[in-house]
């Protein structure tokens, strides 16, 4: 039996992320998972916030319906983002998960009282990556119902 996936089936995340290294293992991770998932990425506070308020060259773009957020970006870093995402009536339903190479507690704390969705630590090898994807996938992009883009 062949499933044919429409346009609309395929989920989009957007990638915010500075490191390229990571960059790298997590378009790894989705294409070994073989996951119909439109990356895209930014790789700075600034150009998140533009796209997630899809201004400038950003101004087509639809919301993502999962945003993986790394906290130490330049420009303006991933507890600002949260802040400002979660203070507007627009944008405030987005599904935000931290990726962070952090464990430590305060920033966990600190990212779910900005009332990110999920922490992650990031994992240390190539098939923790996959598993997070994957896991991320199945989760968010599968099982939960996401608010519309409004």
């Amino acid at each position: 039996m062949v499933i044919f996936k429409h346009k609309k089936d395929i989920k989009r995340i957007l990638l915010v992320e500075d490191d390229p290294d990571d960059v790298d293992l997590i378009k790894r991770a989705i294409a070994s998972n073989n996951l119909d998932i439109e990356l895209d990425i930014v790789d700075n506070g600034e150009d998140a916030l533009k796209y997630l308020s899809q201004q400038d060259e950003y101004a087509k773009k639809p919301l993502p319906d999962v945003t993986l957020l790394d906290l130490n970006l330049p420009i303006i870093n991933g507890r600002e983002i949260l802040r400002k995402v979660r203070s507007n009536n627009h944008l405030q339903h987005l599904v935000m998960i931290v990726l962070s190479t952090s464990s430590a507690q305060d920033d966990i704390d600190q990212c779910y009282s900005l009332n990110a969705n999920c922490f992650v630590s990031k994992p240390l090898t190539m098939q923790g990556y996959v598993d997070v994807i994957k896991g991320v996938h199945e989760f968010w992009l599968e099982r939960s119902s996401l608010p519309s883009s409004q």
